[in-house]
């Protein structure tokens, strides 16, 4: 096996750029029929350009300032292996028996999810293997009028490979208006 070498810097980034997370497409797993990744020879960062699902994409719209996800790098320098674990933690309000329901639904889903961040940047997890899944959560009425009345839901995969990201064009081509938040 060939390793891959070191080709490039890592120079400070500008303050230009913002965290959290502001809105998740999800679809399930098992209709995902094809992904296509940019691999040519002059870009071989293999951004997401094509996803065909034969279903559907749904929109999940966290609370704002709330969620966020995470990548956790995972090594073994005695068994020379390493894995990325990819962790949305997603946050919804206003507890309803509409959002159990979804949430139930989410539970038992073997996921693919394209999140969109604070800077207009799409994300992939959940792409390879069997999915992202539900890992853990919470639903809760809060205390405090300010507190949360709603949902903690934390969705996990592991990958071989670090998160990519995904062509803001292939995001729009899935967007089905009937689905959406509308917000």
């Amino acid at each position: 096996m060939s390793c891959l070498t070191l080709t490039s810097s890592i120079c400070r980034g500008c303050r230009d750029n913002a965290g959290g997370i502001k809105k998740v497409y999800a679809a399930n797993i098992c209709d995902i029929t094809a992904i296509t990744h940019n691999t040519t020879a002059t870009d071989a960062d293999h951004s997401i350009t094509g996803i065909t699902n034969t279903g559907s994409w749904f929109e999940l719209i966290p609370n704002k300032n709330s969620s966020n996800w995470t990548e956790n790098i995972n090594a073994s320098v005695e068994n020379g292996t390493i894995f990325y674990e990819q962790v949305a933690t997603l946050v919804f309000g206003k507890n309803t028996q509409a959002l159990r329901n979804t949430v139930a639904e989410i539970c038992d889903s073997d996921l693919l999810l394209v999140i969109e961040d604070n800077n207009g940047v799409f994300w992939a997890i959940g792409e390879i293997g069997n999915g992202a899944m539900v890992t853990g959560g919470t639903s809760a009425s809060g205390t405090a009028w300010g507190d949360l009345n709603g949902w903690n839901l934390t969705i996990t995969c592991d990958s071989r490979v670090p998160a990519c990201t995904v062509d803001p064009t292939v995001v729009a081509s899935f967007i089905d208006e009937e689905k959406k938040c509308g917000c």
